[in-house]
């Protein structure tokens, strides 16, 4: 007989689990905790969409959850996005190898599955570092351009100076001598036209 239940996943307005959310594989163990592959639905302008979302929890209590991250880690995409139910991916299974390898099954369109492969390091890292959903949108763009700040500013040039976009090697240029070229500034999300 169960005496207590705790709800470790809640639904939150405006995220991948604002409509409902539910378990999909068995726990993964880690050494900083269990991994939990679920899946969320959020209401959207084209109807429900379905997708698979991780989140950790205690090793010691599983049901106090200690990392989310702020995104999915599978969506629909191209062919995945049309079936008997359209827009869907969720999976009931995943296998964590002794070499660290994770084969998650997941089902798409209530027609099809795949196997998407990654690690368990991957995932830990994935559940650990991705910033939790700031929920509101200006919140969110905030959040996206400083988190492309801090992953390329150490890589192109400062403030005033772009990266010429439409080529294979991107070639540094100042303002003045820019052209007639359309340039992305990825240090401060400005675009310029020259």
């Amino acid at each position: 007989m169960i005496d207590e239940e705790k709800t470790t996943s809640i639904r939150r307005y405006h995220t991948i689990t604002e409509v409902k959310n539910g378990a999909g594989a068995v726990p993964v163990k880690t050494e900083k905790g269990w991994i939990h592959i679920s899946h969320g639905i959020r209401n959207t302008a084209a109807g429900l969409r379905y997708v698979i979302n991780v989140f950790t929890t205690d090793l010691e209590d599983p049901a106090k959850v200690i990392a989310e991250h702020g995104g999915l880690l599978i969506g629909p995409r191209g062919e995945e996005r049309v079936g008997d139910v359209s827009n869907v991916v969720f999976t009931n299974g995943a296998i964590a190898t002794e070499s660290g390898d994770v084969c998650i099954y997941y089902a798409f369109g209530d027609t099809r599955f795949h196997v998407a492969v990654t690690t368990i390091d991957r995932l830990v890292d994935y559940v650990f570092h991705t910033p939790a959903d700031p929920i509101r949108f200006v919140d969110c763009v905030a959040q996206r351009c400083e988190l492309i700040r801090k992953s390329y500013c150490s890589q192109v040039p400062p403030r005033g100076v772009f990266t010429r976009i439409q080529r294979d090697k991107p070639e540094t240029v100042s303002r003045q001598n820019a052209g007639t070229w359309r340039f992305v500034c990825i240090c401060c999300c400005e675009r310029s036209e020259q």
